[in-house]
C-alpha cells in the first residue's frame, strides 16, 4: 500500500489514478485511506448500482450509530481538517 501526505494527494493527480489505496497522513500521522473510484461495472444496471450504493450507505450508517458517532461529529471533524488546512 502506498502512503502519501494529504498535500501530496492534493497536488499530485498521479496518485489519484492509483489501482490501489492510499493511506493518506497529515503532520506524520495517519487520517484515512484513498480508495479510487474505479470506472462504474457497466454489465450491472444504474438499478443494481443504485441498490449497491444504499447497502452500503445503510451499512456505514449502522456502524456509526452503534459506535454512538452522530452526522453533526462527522461533519465537525471534516471541516476540522479544512480548518487546519487553511492555517
Amino acid at each position: 500500500m502506498k502512503t502519501a501526505t494529504l498535500d501530496e494527494l492534493q497536488k499530485n493527480s498521479a496518485l489519484l489514478k492509483e489501482v490501489g489505496p492510499i493511506l493518506v497522513t497529515k503532520e506524520g500521522h495517519p487520517i484515512g485511506f484513498f480508495r479510487p473510484l474505479l470506472a462504474p461495472d457497466e454489465s450491472l444496471s444504474i438499478q443494481a448500482r443504485r441498490e449497491l450504493f444504499k447497502k452500503a450507505s445503510d451499512k456505514v450508517r449502522r456502524l456509526l450509530n452503534e459506535k454512538g458517532i452522530t452526522e453533526e461529529q462527522v461533519d465537525t471533524d471534516i471541516a476540522a481538517l479544512f480548518e487546519d488546512d487553511r492555517r
